[in-house]
């Protein structure tokens, strides 16, 4: 047998053994430490210039649930004064490859049954050149304005953020969720967010 081949077995038998063990180890040690992603988010809240408290786990109206199917659960919820969003409910979703988090900043919008408005979301993306590009889909009577608000996207570019950020009628409850994923909190950030949620406020 030539060494060629002796080396190919060789790979052939090694590679299964590092993922078998290595890949549950990096999902554990991912596990580990998630929460410590959102250690301080209260405190970053604060920082920031959001006026709020937290809401007792077991309060009826902590929370606007989300759909079982999704997986996603509530880890902490938020009452916000002096903004255009009403509340911030920090979630994640479980599964076998890790924990994800996620913002959520809650809108009252009373009229959701009237209008019945769909989904709609706006991606950031950042290329290799270091150019920027702010992309709308969903409700086009909702997103063109967003297009056009030109403070919108100087805050987005500036806050760095980079990723999606979904824009969600719940009918149901009268509220729609603006759900990013977690990030550092920034005050340009925010601002964006709460530009977002006076647009929402204003059409739903």
């Amino acid at each position: 047998m030539e060494w060629a081949e002796i080396i190919n077995i060789g790979i052939g038998i090694l590679v299964p053994v590092v993922i078998a063990i290595g890949l549950p180890l990096a999902l554990r040690k991912h596990k580990k430490q998630g929460p410590k992603q959102v250690e301080g988010f209260y405190e970053q809240l604060r920082e920031n210039g959001v006026n709020c408290s937290l809401v007792e786990e077991g309060n009826k109206s902590s929370k606007i649930r989300v759909s079982k199917w999704s997986g996603t659960k509530t880890l902490k919820s938020y009452e916000v004064v002096g903004k255009q969003y009403d509340r911030i409910n920090l979630t994640f979703i479980s599964t076998q490859y890790g924990v994800t988090y996620y913002i959520e900043f809650l809108v009252n919008s009373p009229n959701l049954e009237i209008i019945n408005p769909k989904k709609a979301h706006l991606k950031r993306t950042k290329r290799r050149n270091q150019s920027e590009e702010i992309v709308y889909k969903g409700n086009k009577s909702f997103t063109i304005n967003l297009e056009l608000d030109y403070q919108l996207e100087t805050l987005l570019n500036r806050s760095e953020f980079v990723g999606v950020i979904e824009i969600i009628p719940e009918t149901k409850h009268g509220y729609t969720r603006i759900r990013t994923p977690f990030v550092e909190l920034t005050p340009e950030f925010l601002d964006a967010i709460n530009i977002l949620a006076r647009h929402i406020k204003s059409q739903f």
